[in-house]
């Protein structure tokens, strides 16, 4: 178990998986993970951070992405637990697995594509705090993000990542926006 900031975070109850890793003998001066989620905003911050920031000779892009729990059949519980039909569960889980892998790996290619060392991660279960667990587990230089531009009421009520990962590091976060 992991503290932070004053908050208790279990430890990932599936291990994450790495889904590609172009630099295993590579030591990076600097490290910057990119959480991404196949949208035009998460795009937009990998692309960001190769034109910005990432220097190919010396850093390390880690990319992270987070598939979440499949949730129908586990709802059951007591005696119905017994009935439940479980292998759509373990289907749909095995789709959202292959698209998290497919999606880890386009980004990967555009990545190594710039000449830039990359190693890509899957993991499965609620993005924020799976994300904290395993960017202070790796210790990155900073983390690269982008931002859906929710505003403040459905930020609110849907929470925002970005938002999560700057209050919750303890690294350097930089928000992108897709213009």
């Amino acid at each position: 178990m992991t503290m932070v900031e004053n908050q208790t975070l279990v430890k990932p109850v599936q291990s994450d998986e790495d889904v590609h890793n172009s630099s295993e003998s590579f030591v990076p001066s600097r490290v910057i993970c990119v959480p991404i989620d196949g949208s035009k905003d998460s795009d937009y911050a990998v692309h960001w951070a190769l034109d910005n920031l990432v220097n190919p000779d010396k850093d390390q892009i880690i990319l992270l992405n987070v598939r979440p729990y499949n949730f129908s059949s586990s709802l059951a519980f007591g005696p119905a637990a017994a009935f439940a039909d479980y292998s759509a569960d373990l289907s749909a889980d095995d789709a959202n697995r292959a698209q998290s892998h497919t999606l880890l790996l386009q980004a990967a290619k555009a990545v190594k594509e710039k000449g830039v060392h990359v190693r890509a991660i899957a993991m499965k279960g609620d993005a924020r705090e799976e994300l904290v667990f395993k960017i202070e587990q790796l210790k990155p230089t900073f983390v690269v993000v982008g931002n859906r531009g929710l505003g403040q009421i459905a930020r609110a009520i849907l929470g925002s990542v970005s938002d999560y990962l700057v209050h919750h590091l303890h690294v350097p976060v930089l928000i992108t926006r897709h213009p």
